[in-house]
């Protein structure tokens, strides 16, 4: 009987204590998030009154000029310098009157040179194509189950018989997609 008695005196002082270490834990971290708290607002106001010291920035200053290399490239943001637009003033060197072209402006005109360069090359690779092969067009193919285009037939392929869709009034000169025989 005395064991039992030990054993709940026991619990009772283990519950106590983990009680107590609760209410320490929880003071613990009240007393973490005030410190905290106290340093985030001294690093605040610290923040706020370097900001309210520095004086008011009235404008943003204008781009300068940045000086094209000798490779002759230019880079992006690089203003171009043209031999012809430089005019002397009394008591300064040459200056260039260049205008300065703006990044979208420079960008579209990027995407059109590039548009320019990828139909260029689609073209040539045609031409390589079409010598390869003959150098006649292809025929268009044809899906088992597509509905067939008005003023178009099919034709099949003499030599790997692929269904390729012609105009109506095909007489010859057209190969195959698929195998690039001439189709006849």
């Amino acid at each position: 009987m005395s064991f039992f008695i030990f054993y709940i005196f026991l619990v009772i002082i283990i519950i106590t204590i983990s009680k107590a270490n609760k209410v320490n834990k929880n003071k613990n971290y009240d007393k973490q998030y005030q410190e905290l708290q106290r340093r985030y607002d001294q690093k605040r106001a610290s923040q706020v009154q370097t900001i309210s010291a520095q004086p008011p920035r009235e404008t943003v200053p204008p781009r300068q000029e940045v000086k094209q290399p000798s490779s002759g490239v230019k880079q992006p943001g690089q203003v171009v310098q043209q031999p012809g637009n430089e005019t002397k003033q009394p008591g300064q060197g040459t200056k260039s009157t260049v205008q300065k072209t703006s990044t979208t402006d420079y960008l579209q005109k990027k995407a059109r040179m590039d548009q320019i360069e990828h139909a260029k090359e689609k073209r040539e690779e045609m031409k390589r194509v079409n010598q390869k092969y003959g150098g006649n067009e292809v025929g268009g193919r044809y899906l088992l189950g597509d509905p067939i285009p008005h003023g178009m037939k099919i034709k099949y392929c003499p030599y790997c018989g692929a269904e390729n869709l012609v105009q109506d009034h095909y007489y010859s000169g057209k190969d195959c997609y698929f195998c690039r025989t001439e189709l006849k």
